[in-house]
């Protein structure tokens, strides 16, 4: 016959917690993996419909704006906002006659 070690219902309650509480932190954790993973997908797999919008900088604080069309390859670079968004309202109303 073997002999089992006998628990209180206090320790058999409070390792069950325990235990909750080490899953509950592990699908945390395991959910902001996949969080992160997905964003990341986002950006390598951009929507191929969006223009994809990007502002740059060099190493001396020169800025500018890149806007790409995926679905006709057209890309265009801008020194500010104004001009970038400027073009794209002039490049839809042509696109879209």
């Amino acid at each position: 016959m073997k002999n089992y070690p006998k628990y209180s219902k206090s320790e058999t309650s409070e390792d069950s917690c325990n235990d909750l509480e080490y899953r509950q932190q592990k699908k945390s954790k395991l959910s902001s993996v996949i969080n992160i993973i997905w964003r990341y997908l986002l950006k390598i797999f951009p929507d191929k419909k969006n223009l994809l919008v990007r502002q740059q900088s060099d190493c001396f604080g020169n800025s500018w704006w890149t806007v790409y069309d995926p679905v006709t390859s057209c890309c265009a670079s801008f020194g500010s906002a104004t001009d970038m968004l400027t073009w794209i309202k002039q490049y839809y109303s042509r696109r879209y006659l």
